[in-house]
């Protein structure tokens, strides 16, 4: 239940490089995730948000700035696995592979893991060149490649089926961000768009059950990697921000 796109980005300076925006969408009575801190795995230092719940996470940026963020899947028919006992929590694939030094790398990680003993999910992994994305269902994962002229791209699940709400938020992102010429002002409006009347099928979502509970943008240029999260809605004060040197380019 969330929504990732991506832009491309350019400074000031001309300096390249790309920005994620990450809706994450939660039950009601889960607890409000904590704020991005800088950890490690294999020698690698990234940045993320937690979940307090599981201790996990759903998004992080690495030193050479990489981003991964994870999806879960949910078919409109259900997936018999989810909420299955016996299961790994998802929220912990993210610091397994994220140590990778290109969305490349992250992906043979992804594609090296047993996943079996998770639910459905997709990871989503993002450098200057290119954007990959894997998908797992039961084991078996099928794999998707974006370069970077292919991009702004979106990706987006829905507890209710992602099919359900693929095609209505995919139409949305082409009208409000592909011929933008302010592409991340766009993609600021893309990600905190309601649709009158249609809460559960809007990328900042609400149902009864479920909401939109955070955002996280991620901004890496050849230099640096900036993450910024709010809870949802955003309240004045409580944006937190981190940044992590990157230490070599991956923006074209």
């Amino acid at each position: 239940m969330c929504t990732l796109s991506v832009i491309q980005l350019s400074d000031v300076h001309g300096e390249r490089g790309y920005r994620v925006v990450f809706n994450r969408d939660e039950s009601r009575d889960r607890a409000e995730g904590m704020p991005p801190r800088e950890m490690e795995t294999s020698e690698v230092k990234y940045v993320a948000p937690l979940d307090t719940d599981s201790g996990g996470t759903w998004i992080g940026v690495n030193e050479f700035g990489v981003t991964v963020g994870l999806l879960n899947v949910y078919r409109s028919d259900g997936d018999q696995r989810e909420g299955a006992v016996g299961l790994k929590s998802r929220g912990e694939v993210i610091e397994k592979i994220i140590g990778g030094s290109s969305a490349k790398e992250v992906a043979k990680a992804a594609a090296d893991m047993d996943t079996e003993r998770y639910a459905a999910f997709r990871i989503v992994a993002v450098d200057g060149a290119e954007v990959i994305e894997v998908g797992y269902e039961g084991g078996l994962g099928k794999m998707r490649r974006m370069p970077a002229h292919n991009w702004p791209v979106m990706f987006t699940s829905s507890g209710l089926g992602d099919a359900v709400v693929q095609g209505i938020r995919e139409k949305l992102f082409q009208d409000m961000v592909y011929q933008a010429e302010d592409l991340q002002t766009a993609q600021d409006a893309f990600s905190a768009s309601r649709i009158a009347g249609a809460g559960h099928l809007s990328v900042n979502m609400s149902r009864s059950d479920a909401r939109t509970v955070s955002q996280t943008a991620v901004c890496v240029l050849s230099s640096v990697a900036k993450m910024q999260y709010s809870p949802m809605p955003p309240e004045r004060g409580r944006m937190h921000g981190h940044e992590i040197t990157v230490n070599r380019p991956t923006c074209a």
